[in-house]
């Protein structure tokens, strides 16, 4: 319901290797990390405070750098704290860079949404310095099991969170993960 976050403590370590060099060492390759980017939204009120073109200028940045077809998007590890300003203002940044990559290769998007929004801190707590990397194991532990893993208390989503006509729903059950 959106209605703040709870805090929890946590660790996570991830290694990661140019594909190439984990190739040639015979090393077990769990995800590849295709695309990334970084910015920052600049000038706000506050370090912290979330700046919905900012996030849509990032995520269309990263994508365009893997290549990706956003139809073949499955599932999204958002951020998700679970707070009244933060949750809309992430969900509006997605639909911002959507509606931008599907321009870009002139598809429209479809009628029906495919892309499951899900966020850890609902499983486990806020992190913090560890958020990000809990929500990376996640999404690798999920393509190796070819596994979407539901957010808990997503059944009943905030009236602030806006998907009708966008491409996304929420995990509010576990399901297959089908292959793009």
């Amino acid at each position: 319901h959106a209605d703040g976050y709870g805090r929890a403590d946590g660790v996570g370590a991830v290694l990661l290797k140019p594909l190439a060099a984990a190739e040639r060492d015979g090393d077990p390759i769990l995800a590849v990390i295709r695309g990334s980017a970084v910015n920052h939204g600049g000038a706000a009120t506050s370090l912290t405070a979330p700046n919905p073109k900012a996030q849509a200028a990032l995520i269309v940045e990263a994508h365009t750098r893997a290549g990706v077809d956003p139809r073949t998007i499955g599932m999204i590890e958002c951020h998700g704290t679970g707070t009244p300003l933060g949750d809309p203002v992430e969900l509006q940044g997605l639909r911002l860079a959507f509606d931008s990559l599907y321009r870009a290769r002139g598809l429209t998007p479809p009628a029906r949404p495919h892309c499951g929004l899900g966020s850890i801190k609902s499983n486990i707590g806020h992190a913090e310095t560890a958020a990000g990397v809990a929500g990376l194991i996640k999404v690798v532990l999920g393509l190796r099991e070819r596994a979407l893993y539901r957010s808990l208390h997503a059944d009943q989503p905030s009236e602030l969170l806006e998907l009708d006509g966008s491409p996304f729903y929420l995990l509010d059950r576990s399901r297959a993960w089908p292959a793009p």
